[in-house]
């Protein structure tokens, strides 16, 4: 950074590479140190309804990652990309979430419908569950708690106090 006296006083200029890197871990705040806080990319099928949208940037907000619409993107390029991918479809009358690490799955799970509600207490971080199956599976690449709710209920807090439920369609 440099100091430049103009007209209206002394102004400050900075070299465009200091505001932008091309590191994909800019500005995480070491979220990036350890697998299960590496930054999740959240996305969608390809064209989602508009509560399907929601649901996943909510889902991506309470994992601390990131939502971005899939479009026209097909499957080896969404998780190709070298991150945890959680994608988020309708899979006939039921939702599908599947989890991705290393382009690979490692885990999915149909639920049958999810009720929101607003949320009354503090914001909690992560996923609750009361399935130790899901909590099994899920721990070594979510933000996850074990609960002592329903084992057939997953719950999530999301933007502007909103609180997700799902219920789950055990297999």
């Amino acid at each position: 950074m440099r100091k430049v006296q103009t007209e209206s006083g002394d102004r400050y200029q900075c070299p465009l590479s200091v505001l932008w890197s091309p590191h994909s871990f800019q500005g995480t705040r070491g979220r990036h140190k350890d697998r299960k806080s590496q930054i999740m990319e959240v996305t969608t099928s390809r064209k989602p309804a508009p509560a399907l949208r929601t649901f996943s940037k909510d889902i991506a907000f309470s994992l601390g990652g990131r939502y971005s619409p899939r479009g026209k993107a097909g499957l080896g390029d969404v998780i190709g990309s070298g991150r945890d991918v959680l994608i988020v479809s309708k899979s006939g009358r039921d939702f599908l979430i599947e989890v991705y690490h290393d382009g690979e799955p490692v885990y999915d799970f149909l639920f049958s419908s999810f009720s929101v509600t607003d949320r009354e207490d503090s914001i909690l971080k992560g996923l609750k569950t009361g399935n130790q199956i899901v909590y099994d599976n899920l721990n070594q690449y979510l933000n996850v708690q074990k609960t002592e709710d329903s084992p057939d209920m997953i719950s999530f807090d999301g933007v502007q106090r909103r609180r997700y439920v799902l219920r789950l369609k055990i297999r």
